[in-house]
């Protein structure tokens, strides 16, 4: 009995090594991990706030407030000298005699409504500073001085001896301009040319009043124009200053030659021109001359007419005189 209690212990041993030895020897693998992919969240948008346009303010317009009409203001302006009116100055670069205008108003343009030339017309008030005009027109003497300092261009001949006190004539546009400037000054604007012309005189058809001109030496209503009782001396031309002055002092304003003045010609030009120191149109084609000459009839000789010439033209019939605005 006790020997198959052995045996039994026995064969019980040898089955349990048997297994516990085949246990040891087979690879047991690990098994990998199973991954697990995380469902990516579904990407969820915050939406963006829906934009939300501001509306642009309504544009609206601050009504500009009405003028309301007040008294008459009236403009002061300060001359550029204050000199009385016919002081002389001698510009030493020239030898000319110049004429202090003062500042102030005047009434510009033809006060006859009869009249026929109707780029005269409307008459209208201007304001003009100070300025020196010529007391004559430009003299070939005078004109020979800038052609020997080389500004200047002589395009006529004349005797030294007997026509050195003649106006100049013969002369273009530029050329005129191109004296002032080297004499130092420039053409004056129609509107400096007609109040000097009128010589402190309202409504009148010339520089001395509403006679009519005569050829006459020595006598307030002289003047060198187109008239069978005229000399004819030059071509019609006389010296400078052959007959009275006006009420500034000044020679010539009617008659012997027609002067240059700086402004193109718009026949329109008077019913826009501004108030203070009117410099006439931006552009033209022709410009304009004043005074009338030997040569035109005694209704071309007014302080108020207005004639043109092709700024390139140079005529026996005219010549210029020259402005300052102020003294050097």
């Amino acid at each position: 009995m006790k020997k198959k209690l052995n045996l039994l212990l026995m064969v019980l041993f040898a089955a349990g090594i048997a297994f516990f030895g085949l246990s040891g020897t087979e690879s047991t693998d690990t098994p990998e991990p199973t991954f697990t992919h995380a469902p990516e969240s579904t990407a969820t948008d915050t939406p963006e706030p829906a934009a939300t346009d501001t509306p642009e303010p309504t544009a609206t317009n601050t009504p500009e407030p009405t003028a309301t009409a007040t008294s008459t203001i009236t403009v002061t302006l300060k001359p550029t000298e204050d000199l009385p009116a016919g002081t002389t100055w001698t510009n030493p670069i020239d030898g000319a005699a110049a004429v202090f205008i003062p500042a102030g108003e005047f009434e510009m343009g033809n006060w006859n409504p009869d009249y026929l030339s109707t780029n005269e017309y409307p008459m209208h008030t201007v304001f003009l500073d100070s300025f020196w005009m010529y007391q004559t027109e430009v003299t070939n003497a005078q004109y020979a001085r800038c052609v020997e300092s080389g500004n200047c261009i002589l395009h006529n001949t004349y005797d030294e001896t007997t026509e050195a006190n003649y106006p100049v004539d013969l002369v273009g546009w530029q050329d005129a301009q191109d004296y002032c400037e080297w004499a130092g000054g420039s053409l004056p604007t129609e509107a400096q040319w007609e109040k000097a012309a009128r010589g402190k005189l309202t409504d009148r058809a010339y520089p001395w009043g509403n006679q009519d001109p005569t050829c006459a030496f020595g006598v307030i209503n002289g003047a060198q124009f187109n008239d069978r009782d005229c000399p004819r001396v030059i071509r019609g031309i006389v010296p400078v200053g052959s007959f009275t002055k006006n009420g500034y002092g000044l020679y010539d304003m009617a008659g012997n030659l027609a002067e240059w003045v700086h402004d193109w010609y718009d026949e329109n030009y008077y019913a826009n021109s501004p108030y203070k120191n009117p410099q006439g149109p931006a552009a033209g084609t022709v410009r304009v001359v004043r005074g009338g000459s030997w040569f035109r009839f005694m209704d071309n000789i007014t302080v108020s007419d207005r004639d043109t010439r092709n700024p390139v033209l140079m005529d026996p019939i005219t010549g210029f005189r020259c402005m300052i605005q102020s003294r050097p």
